[in-house]
């Protein structure tokens, strides 16, 4: 039977209340955001699906209530996803899977890295993709009219399960973690064991978790998990978000290496990624998540 990965609740949820958003992300604890303006609030098949302008955070995207993506926080998350995905692939084209990502922001960040990539993305609602193109396409630069990628709806994790043919020189999970409502089966090591089937020699996952100003054992027990699994386990605390990232690669990496090669895949354009940045961001998981 295939796993739903809906954000678990079943009800239809109501967090505007007059001009405020009601938001939680950790247990017992609520905050208030004032909307200046509202996009899009409406409940697809599958969830709420929300573009709010709030005044604290600019155009937000929200699904089921939590937060995807910030004005603030889109360029420098997608900037470092999509970056670090890149980090060693040395076939031309190269072939990376997004799990997740309906906004299309780590899609279009890849266009810029990787034109020539072929590149499959699996979204879970088709509502997300119909909205981004309507009101995300500043921050994902248009990238659905650009034919770049395989657009796949569905659940990721049934995809995984049935793509026996196919192989991935990257894997970028672009999902939630748990406390975002997401299946907490993605932070397995079932689900690790199956992304690990479907790489290529020598190629990467790059995994988000959760964000350090949370608590959760989240981070702490994928790193025990993929520790077993991956010769390099690199927690990354991405230091403009604080958006938890983790690099996984089947063979051993030093640090100064890495660092060489996500800068020589970085372009130009990205302004948040530097040698400095990169320090941070290394420097800043190997104390924060054991």
């Amino acid at each position: 039977m295939p796993i739903n990965i809906t954000r678990m609740k079943k009800d239809k949820i109501n967090n505007i209340r007059n001009s405020w958003l009601e938001h939680s992300d950790t247990q017992n604890k609520k905050e208030l955001f004032r909307i200046s303006n509202v996009y899009v609030n409406k409940h697809s098949e599958r969830q709420l699906i929300q573009v709010l302008e709030l005044a604290e955070c600019g155009k937000t995207f929200l699904l089921d209530g939590h937060f995807q993506i910030t004005d603030f926080s889109c360029n420098p998350y997608h900037e470092f996803l999509a970056t670090i995905s890149c980090t060693f692939l040395k076939r031309n084209p190269n072939k990376i899977l997004i799990c997740g990502g309906g906004d299309g922001v780590t899609l279009s960040k890849l266009y810029k890295i990787q034109p020539s990539s072929f590149v499959d993305l699996v979204e879970y609602d088709q509502e997300v993709i119909e909205t981004s193109k309507k009101y995300l396409y500043d921050w994902n630069d248009s990238i659905f009219e650009k034919s770049y990628g395989e657009i796949i709806i569905g659940d990721a994790l049934t995809f995984i399960d049935g793509c026996d043919n196919k192989t991935y020189d990257s894997i970028i999970c672009d999902i939630t973690p748990p406390h975002s409502g997401c299946n907490p089966k993605f932070w397995t090591k079932d689900f690790l064991n199956k992304l690990i089937e479907k790489l290529k020699g020598e190629g990467n996952i790059v995994m988000l978790g959760d964000n350090i100003d949370i608590k959760s054992t989240i981070n702490s027990e994928f790193m025990k998990i993929a520790k077993e699994l991956f010769q390099t386990t690199m927690p990354i605390i991405n230091p403009f978000t604080g958006t938890s990232l983790f690099f996984l690669c089947d063979r051993k990496i030093d640090i100064n290496g890495f660092i060489e090669e996500v800068l020589y895949s970085c372009p130009d354009s990205f302004e948040n990624i530097s040698i400095d940045s990169l320090n941070a961001a290394i420097y800043l998981g190997k104390i924060l998540i054991k």
